[in-house]
């Protein structure tokens, strides 16, 4: 059994929108010090235009005539992560979206657009 000391990136991809990203050392996971969020609402948003807003609205007009329970609320947006070997850390890179949104792109048929 073999436990490499360096830093192990794993991807799976569960289906056609989502995947999952590890990290693994010495056989566990990275620590809470080990990550380092660089949060800008502005910079790591939804980049957007007219289309993708027409998109949005409609997907999310049908999806809520659909289900009465279902409401718009904030959340977090992962743009982007990696590994950096100099600093030995997880680099995250997060803003914020809206479920609306979030329906209307990464849950949507149309999401290779976006």
């Amino acid at each position: 059994f073999f436990i490499s000391s360096k830093m192990e990136k794993n991807n799976f991809v569960v289906n056609d929108t989502l995947e999952i990203a590890s990290y693994i050392r010495n056989g566990k996971g990275v620590l809470e010090s080990e990550v380092s969020v660089h949060f800008d609402i502005e910079k790591y948003a939804m980049k957007e235009s007219e289309e993708t807003r027409t998109m949005i609205t409609k997907i999310w007009n049908i999806k809520s005539e659909e289900n009465a329970r279902l409401f718009n609320q904030s959340k977090y947006r992962l743009a982007n992560q990696y590994w950096d070997e100099e600093s030995k850390t997880v680099q995250m890179f997060v803003g914020v979206t809206d479920y609306k949104d979030h329906m209307g792109t990464n849950l949507s048929d149309d999401v290779d657009k976006y």
